[in-house]
This record gives structure tokens, C-alpha cells and sequence, in this order.
């Protein structure tokens, strides 16, 4: 049976402090993305912008 309040106690907790956690899975999604950010920007100007004449927003 479960307790009063719904929740399940679990036997075994484990804590994590400060100085154990490593986030390598969060900084690798980050360069991921910072990574496809910047071909897509690359691509975007190969596109939209090479061969073409400036034009007089660019010139402002």
C-alpha cells in the first residue's frame, strides 16, 4: 500500500553534491546546437547573399 499522501518512499536516495555533478551531456548539446547554429548561418549567407549586389540596407 502506499502512503497517505500518494507519494512512494523509495529505499534508496541518492544525493548528488555540487562538487560531484559533471554536466558533459548539457555542454555537449550546447556545442550541438551552437554547432548547427552556425552552419545554418553559413548556409544562409552562401544562399542569400554571395553573387549578389549589396543592396542599400546592407550600405546603412
Amino acid at each position: 500500500m502506499s502512503s497517505a499522501t500518494g507519494e512512494e518512499e523509495s529505499p534508496q536516495v541518492r544525493r548528488i553534491e555540487h562538487d560531484e555533478f559533471d554536466p558533459l551531456g548539457t555542454l555537449a548539446l550546447i556545442a550541438l546546437y551552437f554547432a548547427i547554429l552556425v552552419l545554418l548561418w553559413t548556409f544562409t549567407y552562401f544562399v542569400e547573399f554571395l553573387g549578389n549586389p549589396p543592396t542599400p540596407g546592407v550600405l546603412l
